[in-house]
């Protein structure tokens, strides 16, 4: 899921939620800069973050990828 409002997703294979930084790096399939509006639930993601001590996670870095 993606919280645009509240900038926080969720994951199908990561039991842990994420809080998208607002300075993150949003990028597209093309290499093209993206908004957090732009990702959708049910979009192939990677990400870089590091987890908080409350076991949540901070991303700096969201990037759309293929299906695997």
């Amino acid at each position: 899921s993606v919280d645009v409002e509240t900038r926080v997703v969720t994951f199908q294979t990561e039991t842990r939620t994420g809080t998208v930084c607002p300075g993150a790096q949003l990028t597209g399939l093309d290499g093209e800069e993206l908004t957090l509006a732009d990702f959708a639930a049910g979009d192939y993601v990677t990400v870089k973050a590091y987890p908080l001590e409350d076991g949540t996670l901070k991303i700096s870095q969201m990037i759309k990828t293929v299906e695997p």
